[in-house]
């Protein structure tokens, strides 16, 4: 994969993280705690394979792109 469309996606893949949490923290609202792990546990689901399937392709690529590497790097 072109480095371009590499850090483009990278960069669309982490702006999906914060959505995800949010909507995690939305199910706190659901009274059934069955339909709550239900939807966590899809949730999850989506975020372990977003990471997998897509980010850590990217991240064997180009490995200055990984997001926690980027997140902990010294400033």
């Amino acid at each position: 994969m072109e480095r371009e469309v590499a850090e483009e996606l990278m960069r669309t893949l982490v702006a999906m993280n914060e959505p995800l949490n949010a909507a995690t923290v939305l199910t706190e609202k659901i009274k059934s705690k069955d339909e709550q792990d239900s939807l966590r546990r899809v949730i999850g689901t989506l975020m372990q394979t977003i990471y997998i399937e897509l980010m850590r392709p990217i991240i064997r690529q180009y490995p200055d792109l990984d997001p926690d590497r980027t997140q902990n790097s010294p400033t």
